[in-house]
């Protein structure tokens, strides 16, 4: 563990999790743990953390975040990673503001839909480097969403589909194989104020793209 200016951090390199005698406070800045797999039950029982980093987590299970106080971001970057389980998000789905889902694989990632959408307090989802070759956000139902990643993917004009996020400010479509802006792909986005599409094969732009977005103002 590390005391800085602004907090505790702890780092870990061990596969297990560590035990709670490491912990001399209650509040944490960033928990990393780059080789553990699973949390076991109540293991973040009564912890206030800011940011957790799982980089080889392979299931997130049902009681993994029971009794956690705050969780402010996760982030999981990792192939080995599976799903989260049923009733996992239950403990922090009026807690999580960040979600960063790197590496991942589709499968992986439409086996937690149903979870990830209890999360009715996520604002900032990153879904980048993961491969997808199609997605259809509103599949998520996150009316809470501002900012939504999804650089870095497979994903071409047919297969993507993001509209009704009512409160989506900013949205990331960096390095995917688009050719074409179209209403179809995107709409019903009246809060969307930025829009990143560079790195694509954009050869075509409809005239009514960018209606029912702030962007047309």
């Amino acid at each position: 563990s590390d005391w800085r200016g602004d907090g505790c951090y702890i780092f870990c390199d061990s596969n297990s999790f560590p035990s709670r005698g490491v912990f001399n406070t209650t509040k944490i800045v960033t928990l990393a743990m780059w080789n553990i797999n699973n949390i076991p039950v109540d293991a973040l029982n009564g912890l206030e953390i800011d940011t957790l980093i799982l980089n080889n987590i392979q299931t997130i299970g049902t009681n993994s975040f029971r009794g956690v106080r705050k969780l402010h971001e996760l982030q999981i970057q990792t192939s080995n990673f599976r799903q989260f389980e049923q009733n996992s998000a239950t403990h922090i789905a009026n807690l999580l503001r960040s979600l960063k889902l790197h590496e991942i694989s589709q499968s992986s990632f439409t086996n937690s839909l149903s979870e990830l959408r209890r999360i009715r307090t996520l604002e900032n989802l990153s879904l980048r480097q993961n491969g997808f070759e199609s997605f259809d956000a509103s599949s998520l139902d996150l009316r809470e969403l501002r900012t939504l990643d999804f650089s870095e993917q497979n994903i071409q004009n047919d297969n993507l589909i993001i509209r009704n996020l009512n409160n989506l400010e900013k949205l990331i479509l960096y390095s995917n194989r688009l050719t074409r802006l179209t209403s179809s792909m995107i709409e019903n986005l009246p809060s969307l104020a930025y829009l990143r599409v560079s790195n694509n094969s954009i050869e075509t732009i409809s005239q009514n793209f960018f209606n029912f977005t702030l962007l047309s103002r």
